[in-house]
């Protein structure tokens, strides 16, 4: 009598977890969804000007910038810029205290778990420090060209933040965009509650049609980061 075929068992194997991308750890902690129409913004100069001109200050007045749309988006850029310039002033106190002998690194460290400890602790060790080398780049972005030790250290691209500040382009503001970080930290600025206090405090002694118009912009900018941590999922 023929012996039985013996039947080999499966194995298991167990499934590969796949580690979520920094980039969707961002987008996970952005909780309100852009609109999904966009705001209309009312033309305020019938001059029509190609969103890929970049655009210098050259000493000319508010009110003569206040006719393109371009004042209004560096403004956005430079007011998160600021925001987060003065969150991180306790931290930075410590630092000139110290006679800057603290490591700049590990302030910002105690920063982002301050702040960020929810997406640090979702991201890998290696995005962690380039979380942290990003936020350098827009808390110190007025210190460009200081020869502080840290700077040099770390190698930070300020372009990729000054550009949408001092020479704003649609296209710096898509470099600006397609760095996770940078579109998470916009994101974080404009729907925070420190982030809006922060914007109204600024703004509203200037008139409701310009702190209205502020607020749009920097909405429609808010729903652009999250598209831009949505799309690089």
């Amino acid at each position: 009598m023929a012996a039985k075929p013996q039947i080999k068992e499966k194995v298991k194997v167990a499934r590969k977890v796949a580690k979520k991308e920094p980039a969707y750890a961002y987008f996970e902690e952005c909780d309100i969804e852009p609109m999904k129409k966009k705001v209309h913004v009312a033309a305020v100069n019938s001059k029509v000007i190609s969103q890929e001109d970049t655009f210098v200050d050259g000493g000319a007045p508010d009110k003569y910038y206040k006719k393109f749309d371009f004042f209004y988006k560096r403004t956005c850029f430079r007011l998160m810029a600021e925001f987060f310039k003065c969150l991180f002033q306790p931290f930075q106190k410590i630092w000139i205290e110290q006679k800057k002998k603290s490591a700049m690194a590990q302030l910002l460290h105690s920063f982002a778990v301050k702040h960020f400890e929810t997406v640090l602790t979702k991201l890998p060790i290696h995005s962690r420090t380039e979380f942290i080398n990003m936020l350098m780049a827009v808390v110190h972005s007025h210190r460009h060209n200081k020869e502080d030790s840290f700077l040099a250290e770390n190698q930070v691209d300020f372009s990729l933040v000054r550009d949408t500040m001092y020479k704003y382009s649609k296209k710096a503001q898509e470099r600006f965009f397609s760095i996770p970080v940078f579109a998470y930290l916009f994101a974080w600025f404009a729907q925070s509650s420190e982030g809006i206090k922060f914007t109204q405090a600024k703004f509203e002694q200037k008139g409701d049609e310009y702190f209205n118009r502020m607020k749009i912009e920097i909405e429609e900018l808010k729903n652009e980061a999250i598209d831009w941590l949505r799309n690089q999922n």
